[in-house]
């Protein structure tokens, strides 16, 4: 398949990068037209983490301001659901970070939710610096 030109990878790959940079610009229109554009084709495709990342992160803040916390946790879902399908640990850290700071800036500090993915990214970090796989890390921390 084609991966060069209109309607591929390279044109998702920089509609998510400048769709970040309208976003952190205060473009919100912009970024918004730009991840609509860009998440699809990245949830089907190849891409590389820190391009989804920074799409997803723009997504999620889109989301938060246009339509409150539960818009942007449905982001975080779409995240979850597609890193779970396309078998990606990354991006479902990426997802649990996501949740983690969607739940405190809606001042759920105290929730049980913010417990579990603190277990969670600490199960990360361990898998980090034991250099196991996330799934080993997690398994043997349940």
């Amino acid at each position: 398949p084609e991966t060069t030109g209109p309607n591929t990878e390279s044109e998702a790959i920089a509609a998510a990068v400048l769709a970040l940079a309208e976003y952190e610009g205060g473009n919100l229109e912009e970024a918004e037209r730009l991840v609509s554009l860009a998440l699809p084709a990245f949830e089907q495709g190849e891409s590389w983490f820190h391009v989804f990342s920074g799409a997803y992160t723009a997504a999620c803040a889109l989301a938060r301001h246009r339509e409150g916390t539960p818009a942007a946790l449905s982001v975080v879902e779409r995240v979850r659901q597609t890193a779970v399908r396309r078998k990606l640990p990354r991006l479902e850290s990426l997802a649990d970070v996501l949740e983690l700071r969607e739940r405190l800036l809606d001042g759920e500090a105290d929730s049980s939710a913010i417990g579990r993915l603190e277990s969670a990214l600490s199960a990360i970090a361990a898998a980090e610096l034991s250099g196991g796989s996330l799934r080993e890390v997690k398994q043997r921390s349940q």
